[in-house]
């Protein structure tokens, strides 16, 4: 197991005012047994991000990437010992934190809040990291500060770029939850760009105003409850298998251009599902609804096989896609 070190992006007070500068500041090789992350019981002084560091026990070094009020994650030097429970991780006399357990491996967090009311305007790129299955990025709302399930609430993300992201992801095992991206730009104007596989998609919402929602280029995506405002599409012909569950799309097109790809309980406004490979979707998808059923009917025996409406939502003229009652 690892632990989750969590920084928080605000407008002021948190620990970063954006997520480009969480990104550049903890962007470190999460996989290295010197890497860890240590509680604390409070800063005293200062301990800044790259503030080189010592054990006033245990004499071991290393270099901090960054002290929150209650945690730290640090780089220990690789010739020297670890960390102890209890002892002060000082820059210098004057500057340190006491720690409070034996650390961890890391899970690195970003948690955003709703400080931006007309969203936060930056173009985020994430890469650069060494990571695996069990040390990985997230990324993801504060709890309170999600999205209601429409665009443009909570803490979302927002831009105007023609042939690129708001948020483009180049790096294996990322997962993002409860994030919300807006992109205003000529089509084609991505809000996610996925560059890797295991990038996991949770509970969010993909705006663009221009053309298409997601892009995603690699193997084994995997989208669970995403909300896309655009088409969800894959722009190469190698083989991919991406897997959409509890997914809505509002545009042209769910679509799957590799060798097969699972969609379950999932629907398709204004498009259909598609998949340009030999093996198309799998047996395993089902239960999936578009407004083109009657013409090109979605995978699965018990997908429905007439086309749903802007009646089955509950606005969509709001681009509240939520399905309506009854």
């Amino acid at each position: 197991m690892a632990t989750e070190f969590i920084c928080s992006i605000r407008a002021t007070g948190g620990d970063y005012p954006t997520l480009t500068a969480w990104e550049a500041a903890i962007q470190t090789d999460l996989t290295s047994a010197k890497t860890k992350v240590y509680s604390h019981s409070g800063i005293v002084g200062i301990v800044g991000d790259g503030a080189l560091v010592s054990g006033a026990s245990s004499g071991a070094t290393g270099t901090v990437r960054h002290a929150s009020a209650t945690q730290v994650l640090v780089e220990i030097d690789a010739a020297s010992v670890d960390f102890t429970s209890g002892e002060q991780m000082q820059v210098d006399a004057s500057n340190y934190v006491t720690l409070t357990d034996a650390g961890d491996s890391a899970i690195a967090v970003a948690e955003g809040y709703a400080d931006w009311p007309s969203g936060l305007g930056e173009l985020v790129t994430v890469s650069g990291w060494t990571v695996n299955s069990t040390n990985y990025i997230i990324i993801r709302a504060a709890t309170g500060n999600e999205h209601n399930g429409t665009p443009n609430t909570g803490f979302f993300l927002t831009g105007s770029i023609r042939y690129g992201a708001i948020l483009t992801i180049q790096q294996d095992y990322t997962k993002l939850v409860n994030v919300s991206l807006t992109n205003t730009g000529v089509n084609p104007a991505y809000g996610f760009d996925l560059f890797l596989s295991s990038i996991e998609l949770h509970k969010c919402v993909a705006y663009s105003v221009g053309g298409a929602a997601i892009r995603y280029n690699f193997n084994d995506n995997l989208f669970i409850n995403v909300m896309a405002i655009g088409d969800i599409v894959n722009n190469s012909l190698e083989t991919r298998r991406p897997i959409f569950k509890n997914c809505t799309a509002r545009s042209y097109t769910v679509g799957s251009k590799g060798i097969e790809g699972t969609a379950i309980n999932s629907v398709a406004y204004g498009g259909d599902f598609i998949s340009n490979a030999t093996g198309g979707w799998t047996a395993s998808s089902d239960y999936n609804a578009s407004s083109n059923a009657t013409t090109t009917p979605p995978p699965g025996a018990n997908s429905l096989t007439t086309d749903i409406t802007p009646a089955d939502f509950v606005d969509t003229a709001a681009n509240d896609y939520h399905l309506s009652s009854g």
